[in-house]
């Protein structure tokens, strides 16, 4: 699924694309955080009763490319494909471009 921009005057939720700075970035996944203390489960589908193939400790990084299910987001972290509790991740924010990066 790709990523579609929300408008401008939308608030920022946890789980969602950037706006503005999604311009020419279609199709990349987004990069989020683990929010949770105790850390988080990936589970093999969406829900409790999916098989946890790992625990992913608090401010470990995954990435999405946005689908979701009742609460639930489909993340990648190294090998690993599963599902995680939307709520317990963020949405870290885009690099701001360098003054002295190639355009």
């Amino acid at each position: 699924m790709g990523r579609t921009k929300k408008p401008a005057a939308a608030p920022e939720t946890a789980v969602g694309p950037q706006d503005a700075r999604m311009e020419g970035l279609e199709g990349l996944p987004a990069e989020y955080a683990v929010t949770s203390e105790s850390g988080l489960n990936l589970r093999d589908a969406p829900g409790l009763d999916g098989s946890v193939l790992a625990e992913l400790p608090r401010g470990a990084g995954v990435y999405s490319y946005g689908e979701a299910q009742d609460g639930w987001l489909r993340v990648r972290t190294g090998r690993l494909e599963g599902w995680m509790l939307a709520k317990h991740l963020e949405e870290l924010p885009l690099p701001e471009r360098s003054a002295y990066g190639h355009d």
